[in-house]
């Protein structure tokens, strides 16, 4: 059902976290009853720090007090924790805005026809306003000619969100495990 389907096993690093087991076991079909059946994983790809685990237990119940949704997959309630660095009053605007914006204005999805009609929206559009999109000592850098891209040209009815849907899958893209998501994304933007 989504691109990041493959990343619903976020695991606490250790027990001492098994107060926040509760609050994080909503995520996923895949996820455990309990966090501590759960087998422990060595790749930090897909492991949450113990720091990292307690601000994501506490973005969630930060979210449901506020009767704001919980996102989903696990991952994304990840990322917004890891971003917020334990801000957790941050990381709920950020997730309120995340929903009204991207899933509420621009109804982003990753499922495949949604993907595919957005994914090289915008080069197929402006051809070379995506030059290049690679790693640099572990960092995911994207390379964007802005001088490419004509705003006037975006008329077709669903242009609009064929392009944001396309910026969110780079996003997604660039930032498709915990490792990536602590480590940031560079973007670079000619304007000339």
């Amino acid at each position: 059902d989504s691109l990041n389907w493959h990343h619903h096993r976020l695991i606490p690093p250790s027990q001492s976290t098994e107060r926040h087991a509760s609050h994080l076991v909503q995520f996923s079909p895949f996820f455990p009853s309990s966090l501590l059946d759960f087998m422990m994983s060595e790749d930090s790809r897909y492991t949450l720090t113990e720091e990292e685990l307690c601000w994501a237990a506490d973005l969630k119940a930060a979210l449901s007090s506020q009767g704001v949704p919980i996102p989903t997959p696990d991952l994304l309630l990840a990322q917004f924790a890891i971003v917020g660095k334990g801000n957790t009053a941050k990381a709920v605007t950020r997730v309120k805005n995340y929903q009204k914006i991207a899933e509420g204005e621009y109804a982003y999805n990753t499922d495949a026809v949604a993907a595919s009609d957005a994914a090289g929206f915008m080069n197929r559009r402006w051809p070379g306003a995506m030059l290049a999109a690679h790693e640099l000592r572990g960092h995911p850098v994207v390379v964007h000619d802005a001088a490419a891209y004509k705003p006037s040209e975006v008329k077709e009815e669903g242009d609009l969100r064929r392009l944001i849907q396309g910026w969110l899958l780079l996003m997604d893209a660039c930032s498709c495990d915990l490792e990536r998501v602590r480590r940031g994304v560079v973007f670079v933007q000619s304007n000339k």
